[in-house]
């Protein structure tokens, strides 16, 4: 097999922070409260609500959220 001219690309990736904010969002997406069409709402203040809710969780999800843990699984996944 001739392989002049031919490249091989590993990419390797390290944890940074765009894979941290990645999981985040993730896992805020794959919320159920998500998948409520707004067309569907009652109004204004229903949408209000969905909206506060939301937003306590995404604030929720944050303050939850550890860098050290998130490495530790990081390297886990990986074989490490």
């Amino acid at each position: 097999m001739d392989l002049r001219g031919r490249s091989t690309r590993i990419l390797l990736s390290a944890a940074d922070g765009w894979h941290f904010v990645k999981a985040l969002m993730s896992d805020l997406v794959a919320e159920e409260m998500l998948r409520t069409p707004l067309t569907r709402l009652a109004g204004p203040a229903e949408l209000a609500t969905l909206e506060a809710d939301f937003k306590q969780r995404v604030i929720d999800s944050v303050m939850r959220l550890d860098l050290n843990d998130y490495f530790a699984e990081w390297i886990k996944a990986r074989g490490g």
